[in-house]
């Protein structure tokens, strides 16, 4: 309760207070706030596990219940079955059905069939999304965390998880799980760390300035809006996320339906306003097949990973586009060794960084379920 009802930028100043006095490893304030941290971490990952289960039971039907898909005619409404909401892909659009009960008109006695639906709800977690877990390691180094507090961090987690008689629950963390140091500041994603599956290690500032996922992690195995609202984007032409996507299985499909576009878009200006001007793209896309392998992933194996599979939420159309430019065609090419393999972007960055071609803005405003947007990311927007 200590643990949520503290404003977050509330545990900074706390924190500093610390370091001021001198108390860094004796101080009765900083052992409450890190027991509320870890309290906050094991309640976390106890709504993952309850929201999950939830979710994969609700994925079969009863077995006390008939099968929607054979129903008479008379239960089957206008739209398909296959419309029928599931807990495996939450839908934004409205039941097909409109009502939560199915009742067959030639037998006015008989009961009415309900359709269950999730009843998970929680402030502190998003079914599909990423857990954001708490420690509180106070930094004297600042925001930037020194690889001593990032250790400490570690521990600090794996006291957050230790069960009885030393039994450790680290086995409850996953890849793409955001650790968060509350101890250090609240602003955009300063101390936040991603769990790799072995160590915490620090988002990517290359070509974001709040920064994004690291860069070989790979964004396929997650569903698209993973990280919505946990590592931060920035605005403008900062504010769409990054992903880290290996598109040269498909490169022969895009290359087959590459062409040059106009189209009006509108843009940002320094004044903060926006206005619409014409824009040329190079756009291109191909399809993710609804191969199910289980509730969560497609048979689909992601090339160059620890035997990982793409998550069902990229099951559909992905539109892949680069500047109308020379130097955007060929940055595209260079995502698609494949299809061109005398690129010469791709031989330069062969030995240098092969872990580059992979970088993409994910486009939010247009992408919807069953049609995600891509768009290249060229060499000169790097940071650094």
């Amino acid at each position: 309760m200590r643990g949520v009802s503290i404003p977050t930028h509330r545990y900074a100043d706390m924190a500093q207070g610390i370091l001021q006095e001198g108390r860094l490893h004796d101080s009765s304030l900083g052992k409450a706030l890190s027991h509320s941290t870890r309290a906050y971490t094991r309640v976390v990952l106890r709504l993952r596990a309850q929201a999950e289960a939830e979710l994969k039971e609700l994925t079969m039907i009863p077995p006390n219940l008939p099968n929607p898909d054979n129903f008479p005619k008379p239960f089957i409404p206008n739209q398909p079955s296959h419309h029928i909401r599931t807990a495996s892909r939450a839908s934004s659009r409205a039941s097909s059905f409109g009502q939560n009960f199915f009742q067959n008109p030639n037998s006015p006695t008989q009961a009415p069939i309900q359709i269950y639906r999730p009843k998970f709800r929680s402030a502190l977690y998003r079914p599909h999304h990423a857990p954001l877990l708490r420690v509180f390691v106070p930094s004297p180094e600042g925001q930037w965390l020194s690889d001593s507090s990032v250790f400490e961090c570690e521990r600090e987690l794996r006291r957050a998880l230790a069960g009885p008689k030393g039994s450790s629950g680290m086995s409850l963390l996953r890849p793409g799980d955001v650790v968060w140091d509350a101890a250090v500041s609240d602003e955009a994603n300063v101390a936040k760390l991603i769990w790799d599956g072995n160590y915490l290690i620090d988002l990517d500032y290359t070509y974001s300035l709040v920064g994004s996922i690291p860069r070989y992690f790979h964004s396929f195995s997650f569903p698209p809006s993973y990280f919505h609202k946990v590592i931060r984007s920035g605005v403008g032409a900062d504010g769409d996320p990054i992903v880290q996507i290996d598109v040269n299985p498909w490169a022969h499909e895009i290359a087959a339906g590459l062409e040059l576009l106009q189209e009006r878009v509108a843009m940002d200006t320094p004044n903060g306003g926006r206005h619409s001007v014409l824009r040329w793209s190079h756009r291109s896309r191909f399809r993710i097949p609804m191969a199910i392998r289980t509730t969560d992933t497609l048979s689909i194996p992601i090339p160059q990973s620890d035997n990982l599979f793409i998550n069902r939420s990229w099951a559909g159309i992905v539109v892949v586009e680069a500047e109308g430019t020379n130097e955007g065609l060929e940055e595209l090419h260079s995502r698609c060794p494949a299809a061109f393999p005398d690129n010469r972007l791709l031989r330069r960055r062969a030995d240098a960084d092969p872990l580059e071609n992979r970088a993409w803005r994910l486009l939010r405003e247009r992408s919807r379920p069953g049609e995600i947007w891509i768009r290249v990311i060229r060499e000169k927007e790097k940071l650094i």
